[in-house]
């Protein structure tokens, strides 16, 4: 039974690539070696950048003799990308599964459910894991090569990871689950507390300070070394230091076995257990009137605001940006300092590059400023799923006294109401901390603007096209399906040419490098907008079949 409950959920995600959810039939060949593709070259675009990061780190780990800092530098990564790749849906499997109910009503043990579950998540943790892992794992056995013992040390430490990256995935679940469950704004609470358990587990990550730094036993928390655990698989693999691999083991075995066990124990008692939440006073109060098109929006906002699921999933750029606003203006002063350093030690070399850095300091920055807003937005992806969250609800707005055209552009207009401020106050917090001009600034909101009006229109179009219709939680809706995948990877892809560009252009002024990466984006919204006025009747009529 546990082999049909793995298999059933595998199939699941499976199914998700061949059939097509709008009319429940296998997709083409055709178009799934297209997903395919599309899927290969975003692994291949992640793969290649670590790949880059981790043969720079390690050549240069080799010649000042700190050849851990490749596999430290790895696993920290590997444990932040599947924390966060994981725990919604940690939180969704364990806690808040919609088939709960079903599945204990049949003659399945508990536990065979349980495992089930929990094996599926260890099988995406490890498929995350090993789009950093292996990489490193392969380039530092190439430049540097592993010792017999240091080569067994790293492949344990790439099967433990996952393990522990789960129990911490877990932990904070739990805990959201936990309160959230009897609270009024429900939302709100979980966002926080998931931004501040899942900040409070980096700051472990980077100051549980591991004693290995140093001779007289001083506390080392420069650099890499600060990771703890993480630097402790780096020693272990680069060097054989099995010590520094106990203590990188039970870190990880501890947790993992008690949570499991607790689990285990109190499974039948977490699904059954009724969530009770403080009651909420219904008060009556007077009620504006509104335009059709403004009810739609509003309909749309409220609904995005109200899932927690909805804005980490899909808006989650907009918190990043601010946080990295903020820390950039905290460490303005370094940032002016590597320029400065930067600038003499090119002087000896190259006298002419270090001149136009220095003098093209505010230019530098706006582009670097436009390339960091680019990459968090295209995690901004808020209309990609809005018509797939409308799944059974669909047959309403297509019977309501509104046009296809006012529901489409409904749903851009809200994505640019939720994914415009922050890039807007975070780009003027970033310029002004880094003494970036006015007209800099300008161009600088302009190009992140361009893209982020893109990313909407992007996002509708491929929600009409590709829409995942019959899921049993909203979680399904909002990070899977074709649509979604394909608006952050065209998003991704956009700011990947516009960041290109702007470096061509900063050559010449950040004036010519701003037009040509605003071109690109304005030129494909403007012809999605079009396509959307005249065909959204005919997608949105294509939608009830």
């Amino acid at each position: 039974m546990l082999k049909t409950l793995i298999k059933s959920r595998i199939d699941a995600i499976i199914s998700a690539i061949i059939f097509d959810n709008k009319n429940k039939k296998r997709r083409s060949t055709v178009a799934v070696i297209l997903i395919s593709l599309m899927l290969v070259l975003l692994v291949g675009i992640i793969v290649a950048s670590l790949s880059f990061l981790f043969y720079a780190i390690t050549l240069i780990g080799k010649e000042t003799g700190d050849n851990w800092a490749t596999m430290t530098l790895a696993s920290l990564v590997a444990s932040l990308f599947c924390v966060i790749g994981s725990i919604f849906a940690t939180k969704t499997q364990i806690f808040d599964s919609k088939d709960n109910e079903l599945l204990l009503s049949m003659p399945i043990k508990p536990r065979s459910i349980f495992l089930s579950r929990i094996i599926v998540l260890l099988v995406v943790n490890y498929l995350l894991e090993s789009l950093i892992m292996v990489p490193a794992m392969i380039i530092y056995g190439v430049v540097c090569s592993y010792t017999p013992l240091g080569f067994v040390f790293a492949i344990l430490s790439y099967l433990l990871i996952p393990v522990f990256t789960l129990a911490v995935s877990t932990i904070i679940a739990w805990i959201v689950s936990f309160v959230s469950s009897r609270v009024k704004n429900k939302t709100a609470v979980s966002v926080v507390l998931y931004l501040v358990l899942f900040l409070g587990y980096m700051y472990l990550c980077f100051n549980m300070g591991y004693s290995a730094g140093s001779d007289d036993g001083e506390i080392d928390l420069s650099g890499l070394k600060s990771t703890a655990i993480f630097y402790c698989v780096g020693e272990a693999a680069a060097n054989g230091d099995w010590l520094c691999f106990l203590l990188f083991a039970l870190t990880a075995i501890i947790p993992s076995v008690v949570i499991y066990i607790v689990l285990d124990f109190s499974f039948i008692k977490i699904l059954t257990t009724k969530k009770t939440a403080a009651k909420i006073e219904y008060k009556g109060n007077n009620q504006k009137a509104s335009s059709a098109f403004g009810g739609l929006v509003k309909k749309e906002l409220s609904r995005f605001f109200k899932s927690s699921a909805y804005i980490m999933n899909a808006g989650m750029g907009n918190i990043l940006m601010i946080v990295i606003a903020i820390v950039a203006a905290v460490s303005s002063s370094s940032a002016f300092d590597l320029v400065e350093e930067l600038a003499s030690e090119l002087s000896l070399v190259n006298p002419q590059l270090a001149s136009f850095l220095t003098e093209n300091t505010s230019g530098i920055f706006a582009l670097l400023i436009s390339c960091i807003a680019l990459f968090l937005n295209s995690t901004n992806i808020v209309s990609a799923p809005s018509i797939s969250l409308e799944d059974k609800n669909l047959w309403i707005l297509q019977c309501a006294p509104v046009s296809a055209r006012q529901v489409v552009f409904a749903k851009i207009v809200s994505h640019l109401i939720i994914c415009t401020p922050a890039p807007v106050i975070a780009t003027l917090i970033a310029c002004i901390a880094l003494e970036v001009t006015v007209a800099h600034t300008i161009m600088c909101l302009l190009v992140i603007l361009s893209a982020v009006v893109f990313t909407a229109y992007l996002g509708m179009l491929l929600g009409l096209k590709f829409p995942k219709f019959g899921w049993q939680n909203e979680n399904v809706a909002i990070k899977q399906g074709f649509a979604v995948f394909g608006s952050m990877f065209g998003s991704m892809l956009l700011g990947i040419i516009l960041i290109a560009l702007g470096i061509f252009g900063i050559t010449t002024s950040y004036y010519v490098s701003s037009v040509l990466m605003l071109t690109p984006s304005l030129i494909f919204a403007i012809i999605i907008h079009l396509y959307l006025y005249l065909c959204a009747e005919n997608n949105f009529e294509k939608l009830r079949n």
